[in-house]
C-alpha cells in the first residue's frame, strides 16, 4: 500500500524500506525510482531537483521493484526520469537497458535509419559518371544534394551520356550568366534542364528594314481606308488620284 512520507522524515534513522518511491513537486510525479534502501536513495536526490513530497510503495523483492518501477515510468513518464543520465528511460546497459520503446531509444533508431538511408542515396552507382558531369558544371554548390538528385534518377548509361552532352551544350549560356544566377547542380538535375531547347538567336532589325516595314504597314492601313472604286493599287496611286479629284473643293 503506498505511503505518503514527508521529506524531512527521511532524514531520521528508520528501518530499511525496499520498494519503489515517487518524488513529487506540486503534487506531480517528477521522478520514479526503486531501491533496497529508499531512505538513503532519496537523500541522494536532495538538491538535484525540487521535491516537496514522496510516496513510497513497499515491494517484497528486488526484481519486483524493478518491474514495478519500469511499468510506472512507462505509464507516467516523469520529467526527471527522461533528463537524468542514469534513468531507465536513458540508460541502455544492465537490467534497466531491457526497457524498450523509450523516447530516447526510438529517436536514436530513427537517426540511425536516416543516416543509413542518406549514405545509401550518396553511394556511387554502377558505371557512375556523376563526377565527370559535376566537374563540368559551372557552379560547385551543394554536392551532396547533387549526388542525391543524380542517384534518384537511377540514370542508365544513355541517360548519363545525355546529361553530360546537354550540359556541355549549355555551358556557354550558363557561364555567360552571373554566378548567382546559375542554378545549383541539384536544381539543374531535378528540374530536368537537360531537356531544355536552345534559345533562338534574336536578329536585330536594321534601320532600312524597319522603315520599309513601317511604310508597308501604313500602306496596308491606307488600302483599307481607300474610298476609290476600284481600289488603288498603291499608296502613291491613291494620293495621286486624290490630288486630281480634289474632293475637298467639292465639299466647300
Amino acid at each position: 500500500m503506498p505511503l505518503e512520507v514527508d521529506p524531512s522524515d527521511l532524514l531520521l534513522p528508520e528501518p530499511y524500506i525496499e520498494g519503489v518511491y515517487l518524488l513529487l513537486w506540486h503534487q506531480r510525479i517528477v521522478y520514479i525510482g526503486c531501491s533496497y534502501n529508499i531512505r538513503n536513495r532519496v537523500q541522494a536526490h536532495f538538491g538535484r531537483f525540487p521535491i516537496d513530497g514522496i510516496v513510497v510503495i513497499p515491494v517484497g523483492s528486488h526484481d519486483a521493484s524493478y518491474h514495478l518501477e519500469r511499468q510506472l515510468i512507462q505509464l507516467v513518464r516523469p520529467k526527471y526520469n527522461i533528463t537524468m543520465p542514469h534513468s531507465p528511460l536513458v540508460d541502455t546497459s544492465g537490467q534497466r537497458g531491457q526497457i524498450v520503446d523509450t523516447v530516447d531509444t526510438k529517436q536514436k533508431h530513427k537517426q540511425k535509419q536516416k543516416h543509413m538511408q542518406e549514405e545509401h542515396t550518396l553511394a556511387p552507382l554502377a558505371g557512375d559518371r556523376f563526377d565527370e558531369w559535376y566537374s563540368l558544371y559551372p557552379r560547385k554548390k551543394a554536392p551532396r544534394e547533387a549526388r542525391k538528385a543524380w542517384n534518384a534518377l537511377h540514370p542508365s548509361d544513355d541517360l548519363q551520356a545525355t546529361l553530360i552532352d546537354a550540359l556541355t551544350e549549355q555551358l556557354p549560356e550558363l557561364t555567360a550568366r552571373p554566378p548567382d544566377k546559375r542554378p545549383y547542380p541539384a536544381s539543374w538535375i531535378r528540374g530536368e534542364h537537360w531537356k531544355n531547347e536552345p534559345d533562338r538567336p534574336t536578329v536585330a532589325m536594321s534601320a532600312p528594314v524597319a522603315r520599309s516595314r513601317a511604310e508597308l504597314y501604313r500602306k496596308l492601313q491606307w488600302a483599307e481606308r481607300c474610298l476609290h472604286d476600284p481600289k488603288c493599287m498603291s499608296y502613291a496611286c491613291c494620293i495621286d488620284r486624290l490630288l486630281l479629284e480634289r474632293p475637298w473643293e467639292g465639299n466647300t
